[in-house]
């Protein structure tokens, strides 16, 4: 059974080893998004502000006067005075969507619109969710999700007493031994985080191919003019949503930007449990009236809603804060170390076959016999 679980571990490693590489590779990166936003682009992404944001309303107003030619679609709210929000806009006359950082307590776009994967972390991001290939992409990405979640279960399948080896490097003159070392102590560490990784990220795939195939059955919805009424105040219809939810604070507003979607606030509450994202709230009105639609309290959701939301933390690593996103990206660039040292181990075995079997036929005999015994 150990060697045909080698067997395959061997075969599907190189099968999916670049795929794996480079989403493994991006996503420890990723984990510090918002600090290498902050390192590389300080005037758009971070701002430093006292006292109370501007009103939705007021900003949204002064976003058409600053950009009358788009539409706001989405508008993800920072409230700690040093984030810019940012507002995801639609082309009017198109159905292209560009992203801006603003400042919330000034009402100043900080940026130009520029597409969604302009700046180098929104195209690692890209990458990272469908390797630059779209619909393809996302099905390369699923597929090596199962392959490294059979990898990890592999690994551990084939040194079952893998806690004996959690601080067993050993170092050799023999560069394949020592690989070999370095292989099995960085699968034993990192197989925990991976299984993690490439569950959720293969179940977000899933998920994003439902809706690209929805997508794609209808023609794309080209925005003329706001789909929702003017006359509506945003403002009230947040304090609406915190009235709805107890301690609900906005993270993520989603405005009527096609038909049949309604305006949607989503929103974290105040908590101990670690797991509950910044999304885990939401309560939608209808974009005509404004009458409250439904909304849903995670504290009041069913076991499976709690556990697809705790994916997002345990996907990032955000659930222990920074200690957490440490182990997230080390751990979670391991296929790096166990992708070339596994090619390595392959490579060698195929330049020097088994020696068991590189001897005399008075050798190979022996072999055989103990085999047999």
């Amino acid at each position: 059974m150990s060697r045909l679980w080698f067997k395959w571990h061997k075969l599907l490693a190189l099968l999916a080893f670049l795929p794996i590489i480079l989403i493994a590779v991006s996503g420890s990166i990723l984990v510090f998004k918002h600090q290498l936003d902050s390192l590389l682009m300080p005037d758009k992404v971070s701002i430093s502000e006292t006292g109370q944001r501007l009103n939705i309303d007021t900003l949204l107003l002064q976003m058409k006067t600053q950009l009358p030619e788009y539409e706001v679609g989405t508008w993800e709210l920072f409230q700690d005075g040093e984030t810019a929000d940012r507002v995801y806009l639609i082309k009017r006359g198109s159905f292209d969507w560009f992203k801006v950082f603003l400042n919330p307590y000034t009402g100043e776009a900080l940026s130009q619109p520029v597409p969604l994967h302009h700046y180098l972390t929104d195209w690692l991001l890209e990458l990272h969710h469908n390797l630059l290939l779209d619909t393809s992409g996302l099905i390369i990405g699923l597929l090596s999700s199962l392959i490294m979640l059979y990898l990890a279960i592999s690994g551990l399948m084939m040194h079952r007493k893998f806690w004996r080896q959690l601080f067993a490097l050993k170092l050799s003159k023999d560069k394949r031994k020592q690989y070999s070392s370095i292989h099995k102590l960085a699968g034993v560490w990192s197989a925990p985080v991976l299984l993690i990784l490439s569950f959720t990220g293969g179940y977000w795939n899933v998920l994003h191919l439902l809706h690209e195939i929805e997508e794609h059955s209808a023609s794309p919805y080209v925005l003329q003019q706001p789909l929702y009424n003017q006359k509506l105040s945003i403002n009230t219809l947040m304090q609406q949503a915190s009235d709805t939810i107890k301690s609900f604070e906005p993270t993520y507003l989603v405005l009527a930007y096609e038909p049949g979607v309604p305006l949607m606030i989503y929103g974290r509450i105040q908590s101990n449990n670690p797991f509950y994202s910044d999304y885990a709230n939401m309560v939608s009105f209808t974009p005509d009236s404004g009458e409250l639609q439904t909304y849903w309290d995670v504290r009041e959701r069913a076991w499976y809603f709690v556990l697809d939301d705790s994916f997002r933390a345990l996907h990032f690593g955000t659930f222990a804060g920074l200690a957490s996103k440490l182990v997230w990206c080390l751990l979670g660039a391991m296929p790096l170390v166990l992708g070339f040292t596994g090619l390595y181990l392959w490579w060698r075995k195929r330049k020097s076959p088994s020696k068991a079997f590189n001897t005399n036929p008075a050798d190979k005999i022996n072999v055989l016999s103990r085999h047999t015994q």
